[in-house]
């Protein structure tokens, strides 16, 4: 993928939006990304987050307990023991679908755990990162370090969801289930998560769910708007210019506060 950013506007002579409506998004939890969490050996991958949300949304096979909306009782939820794969062809949900997947090979591996990996997974091809845009719900993952692209997709109309482990400097300004959806790292709630706003939620209703996914990424954009924008960035590097300058200066610590 090229450069990350959120950038929707098409490169053609007419350029058009990239980024439509949550309404007439695909109903799509999408990540494309590489093995970068770390490097494996002797089967360590199976512990990472990223090739364990690949082989989740992918082997969907097994019963687990999931977090769906009671049949008769409006407003309740009780956990119901469901292949992850029958959850999609739940009367409730509206044809939601996975598309998660590895790309530009196999990397950071020994010996067999290479060989494992590429048995184990199907590789995608890359795709151009405004791409995303298209798809309802962005699953944003750690690698070796932070993801650079939660920032993109809070910019945009689509909703993130985040499994997230390090510390960033926008933790305490951002609120989870208000801005974006949180997923633990062990990614045991992502099917309850999906089943959540996948759809009605067994009260006649349609798209209920869809209309609390799209209240989050909405304010979730809101946020992204008022927060990162240029005018910011630049009085933050013209500050971060005036503190090097003091640190590097002889007489740092004669200047620039008073006692």
């Amino acid at each position: 993928m090229e450069k990350v950013k959120y950038d929707p506007l098409s490169k053609d002579p007419s350029p058009k939006d990239l980024d439509p409506p949550f309404s007439q998004k695909k109903n799509i939890l999408f990540w494309r990304g590489a093995t970068s969490e770390g490097l494996s050996n002797y089967g360590t991958w199976k512990g990472m987050t990223r090739q364990r949300l690949v082989h989740l949304a992918n082997n969907a096979t097994l019963s687990v307990p999931i977090l769906l909306p009671h049949k008769s009782k409006y407003g309740n939820f009780r956990y119901q023991y469901l292949s992850p794969g029958s959850l999609f062809s739940h009367p409730h949900l509206s044809n939601l679908t996975l598309d998660i997947s590895i790309v530009d090979g196999i990397a950071r591996c020994r010996g067999p755990d290479c060989l494992d990996q590429e048995s184990e997974f199907s590789l995608a091809s890359p795709v151009e990162f405004q791409s995303h845009w298209q798809n309802r719900y962005l699953m944003d993952v750690d690698g070796a370090g932070f993801s650079g692209r939660f920032l993109p997709f809070l910019q945009s109309k689509s909703l993130p969801f985040k499994a997230a482990l390090f510390r960033e400097w926008y933790d305490s300004r951002i609120t989870a289930w208000k801005h974006f959806v949180p997923i633990d790292i062990r990614l045991h709630g992502l099917w309850s998560t999906l089943g959540y706003f996948g759809g009605g939620w067994g009260d006649g209703s349609e798209d209920k769910g869809l209309r609390e996914a799209e209240k989050i990424a909405e304010a979730g954009r809101d946020w992204a708007a008022k927060i990162l924008r240029k005018e910011d960035m630049e009085i933050y590097f013209f500050r971060l210019l005036l503190e090097w300058g003091r640190l590097t200066d002889d007489r740092r610590d004669e200047i620039g506060f008073e006692l």
